[in-house]
């Protein structure tokens, strides 16, 4: 089993290196075989590398900012956000604020209202789940430790 994991490890290593990432799960129940689980997760994550947004701008396609070089934090912000949730398919960093960027927003505020604003030094308030990346929503990602980036 232990050769199985190293493996595995060599395996998530080489995806990582790669740029695409990966997750690997180890769960031992009792009076059940062991199963482990390997998932590539897609998309960058490295958002440090990008210009941050500005912290008092409204970005979103209902809102005018629909392109440009504070949408790359956000998309790979979201994708590292969400690396973990096999129910989220990642955004290609591309810097266009489309409808997947929209929901990938929209479930973000959604996760923050429902456990994060507890933790961090969080104020209380809910976020608006409108899939606009605004002040509230970029002071919500600083709180919880997303600050870097250029």
């Amino acid at each position: 089993m232990n050769n199985v994991m190293k493996k595995i490890a060599a395996v998530a290593m080489a995806f990582t290196v790669l740029g695409t990432g990966a997750a690997v799960t180890k769960t031992i129940s009792p009076k059940t075989s062991n199963s482990i689980t390997a998932y590539a997760i897609g998309g960058d994550q490295n958002y440090a590398k990008y210009e941050k947004p500005k912290s008092t701008y409204n970005y979103g396609r209902s809102v005018g900012q629909r392109a440009g070089g504070g949408i790359y934090w956000i998309q790979a912000m979201m994708n590292r956000a969400f690396r973990n949730n096999n129910n989220f398919t990642a955004l290609d960093v591309d810097g266009q604020y489309g409808p997947k960027t929209e929901d990938a927003v929209r479930r973000f505020q959604r996760s923050y209202n429902n456990s994060f604003r507890y933790y961090n030094g969080g104020d209380g308030s809910y976020l608006a789940e409108d899939g606009i990346f605004g002040p509230k929503t970029y002071a919500a990602t600083q709180r919880m430790g997303y600050t870097a980036g250029k």
